[in-house]
């Protein structure tokens, strides 16, 4: 019998108060799942031993586990310019493989939540969070070709000591529903050390009934492996554009450069330490019709 593999002791974190929403059980159901994914895997189909559904690396969006430090020289909130610290707390994993082997078709989960804190606010405030729960069926053409379809449940809200810092400000007192449903095509293409993408992206239904389309363009590097601190490492770095209808084709531009430890199995767990930077519409849902530029840090764990 092949060795089945022990992703060791798990730890759920979420503060419970988060646990008032569906999206944040789904996030909840997710971190747990993947705490027994590792023994599973080498099962059968569920849970399968197969690469999961990765966006592009300078993609503001991500899946995974990443703290990030941000100097905001361009604010999209009313702090205005300073530091900032966003945490992203989710995973994206395959749960189903229809095809196994070298080039598998899967059926994969994810579930995040993204929060902004104002870092050189007295109470360090908590200005939105953003919430995302999504499926999405992953097909392997090629060593080099991959396709990804996604259907992503969106939601956002205002925090509440955000809300009370500005009370005074009456447009501040109501929460923008951006509840949405977008579905998301995305393909790959994989040469050497190099991952070019390219995504279309419609907004299926919206509550706040915005123009629906939009598109994403990235490239990533993943170097070689070398020797550092005694682990496996390799340098990686990407770019990242994209423009929607609903900010006026206004496009984000992201880059990201650091360095990875990738685990010695799979080769997708893996911690990253990387410079990051943004220059575009709001990332934060509750200000989408803002500008905002920012550098910073990101400390991220790939599960």
């Amino acid at each position: 019998m092949a060795p089945v593999e022990s992703r060791g002791p798990c730890y759920i974190g979420l503060p419970m108060p988060t646990l008032r929403s569906v999206p944040a059980l789904a996030s909840a159901c997710a971190t747990a799942a993947c705490c027994v994914a590792g023994p599973l895997a080498a099962q059968g189909r569920i849970f399968p031993d197969a690469p999961r559904f990765e966006l592009p690396w300078a993609s503001p969006r991500t899946w995974g586990f990443a703290g990030r430090y941000l100097h905001v020289s361009t604010a999209d909130d009313r702090f205005g310019p300073g530091t900032e610290a966003e945490v992203v707390e989710g995973e994206n994993f395959p749960v189903y493989a229809f095809r196994r082997g070298p080039l598998p078709i899967t059926l994969g989960f994810g579930a995040a939540v993204v929060a902004h804190y104002r870092m050189d606010d007295p109470k360090t405030s908590q200005i939105s969070d953003d919430w995302l729960v999504g499926i999405n069926g992953q097909f392997t053409l090629s060593p080099r070709w991959t396709l990804v379809g996604e259907a992503l449940h969106e939601s956002s809200h205002l925090g509440d000591e955000y809300a009370q810092v500005f009370a005074a400000d009456s447009a501040l007192e109501h929460r923008i529903d951006w509840t949405r449903m977008t579905l998301n095509a995305w393909g790959f293409y994989s040469t050497g050390p190099w991952r070019l993408a390219a995504g279309l992206h419609y907004a299926y239904t919206d509550e706040l009934h915005l123009p629906k389309g939009g598109v994403s363009v990235g490239a990533d590097y993943k170097g070689p492996m070398f020797g550092f601190l005694g682990q496996r490492s390799q340098l990686v770095g990407g770019v990242f554009v994209d423009g929607a209808a609903e900010t006026e084709w206004r496009l984000g531009k992201s880059a990201r450069f650091g360095i990875s430890f990738p685990d010695a199995g799979q080769g997708w767990r893996r911690l990253s330490l990387s410079v990051i930077g943004y220059d575009g519409p709001s990332t934060q849902r509750q200000f989408y019709t803002q500008q905002t530029a920012y550098v910073g840090m990101e400390l991220r764990f790939d599960l």
